[in-house]
C-alpha cells in the first residue's frame, strides 16, 4: 500500500498534469488496488492458524469489529490531519503508517506456526 501509494503520489504532483499523466494515475491505481487487499484478505486465515478451534468465530468478530471501526474512525481523524497540517502531509503520514504496519508484520512471514501445514485438518 505504501509503495502504490507513493508511485501514485509522484505521478500527481507531476507538472503540467497532463492527459497522459492521468491516464498513468488511473493504470497504477487500477494495477496496484488488488495487490493493497492481500494483506485484508491474509488476516483471516492467520488467525484461524493460531486461534482455538472453539474461539476462531469469536476472533474472527473481534477482527471485522476492530476493522470495522478503524473504517468508520479513520476518515474523520484523516481530515481533521488534512484540515490542520495539509492533504500532501496527511498522505505521507499514510504512507508512513503502511511501512510500520508492513514492518511489524513481515516477521510473520517467517513464523513456523503461520506456515501451512500439508495435510493438516480442522479440528
Amino acid at each position: 500500500t505504501g509503495l502504490l501509494t507513493i508511485a501514485l503520489l509522484f505521478i500527481a504532483y507531476l507538472d503540467p498534469a497532463t492527459n497522459v499523466t492521468f491516464a498513468a494515475f488511473i493504470i497504477v491505481l487500477y494495477i496496484g488496488f488488488p495487490f493493497t487487499v492481500l494483506s485484508q484478505l491474509s488476516t483471516g486465515p492467520m488467525l484461524d492458524t493460531i486461534a482455538p478451534a472453539n474461539r476462531r468465530g469469536y476472533i474472527q468478530g473481534l477482527n471485522i469489529s476492530v476493522m470495522s471501526f478503524a473504517t468508520a474512525v479513520s476518515p474523520y481523524l484523516l481530515g481533521e490531519m488534512a484540515d490542520n497540517l495539509g492533504t500532501g502531509t496527511t498522505m505521507w503520514v499514510c504512507v508512513g503508517i503502511s511501512f510500520v504496519a508492513a514492518a511489524i508484520n513481515a516477521p510473520l512471514m517467517l513464523s513456523k506456526v503461520l506456515r501451512a501445514a500439508k495435510g493438516k485438518k480442522d479440528e
